[in-house]
């Protein structure tokens, strides 16, 4: 026996640390326990040895968003939304009980709220989940609306001063074979008017705008200015028709 411990009525047991090489990775202490039993009137100790192994001091756990989760408890299931055409954070919080505060915090990549493109992955928070909160970028101003602006007028052309022509008419006629004798005849063949003035011939003669928005006056006024400058043969068929030539 290593030691021999007389006591009276007593059961004792001492403790004592030993030297000990320490497996990797643990520092343990080992320990040396002294058991005493009573024979008769003596009580023998005796000694049996016991290692505990202590964790190396200093060890970091992997950080972690959320609390650990006790055993037995579920673990929540991360929700991923993957981005499609027209959608908004404003419609994902509100089909996931969320917020876009909350949505733009969890979701660091977002750098504007109001812009979200199709295939960005989103992440909705847990309910319980603690976020730093990012501050919100000033809404947009709303663009300003163009202000309406009248259209250019179509220049009108001046009144006339023409003077009145009878009825029955050499013009008349005259119109009659050109244009079926319709002063406001625009067939988009490039002649206008019951006379069928080209737009240059027109001009040329002091016309505004186009032949057929004027009047049979007017026209016929037109048409007597051409005449005295270059003859019937501005008309040559109706005009031979009409034995004006």
């Amino acid at each position: 026996m290593r030691l021999l411990a007389l006591s009276f009525g007593l059961v004792s047991t001492s403790l004592s640390l030993l030297p000990y090489t320490p497996a990797a990775g643990t520092s343990p202490l080992q320990t040396n326990a002294s058991s005493t039993y009573a024979l008769g009137q003596l009580q023998i100790s005796t000694p049996s040895t016991h290692v505990v192994a202590v964790e190396t001091v200093g060890q970091v756990l992997p950080e972690a968003t959320t609390a650990p989760s006790l055993p037995g408890e579920a673990v929540p299931i991360p929700i991923i939304v993957i981005v499609q055409p027209g959608d908004s954070l404003s419609k994902i919080a509100a089909t996931h009980s969320t917020t876009i505060q909350r949505l733009f915090d969890a979701n660091t990549f977002i750098t504007n709220p109001s812009v979200i493109n199709p295939d960005d992955e989103v992440r909705v928070p847990f309910a319980e989940e603690v976020l730093q909160t990012r501050p919100l970028p000033p809404a947009p101003k709303p663009t300003p609306k163009p202000q309406k602006t009248a259209k250019n007028p179509v220049a009108q052309p001046a009144p006339s001063t023409a003077p009145a022509v009878a009825s029955g008419s050499v013009w008349d006629q005259l119109a009659k074979c050109e244009s079926g004798g319709n002063w406001a005849i625009n067939t988009g063949n490039g002649y206008y008017g019951g006379l069928q003035f080209l737009p240059s011939t027109w001009r040329a003669v002091g016309g505004q705008g186009l032949p057929h928005q004027h009047s049979r006056e007017e026209q016929i006024l037109r048409g007597q200015i051409l005449q005295a400058r270059s003859g019937w043969g501005q008309w040559p068929q109706c005009a031979r028709k009409l034995g004006l030539l």
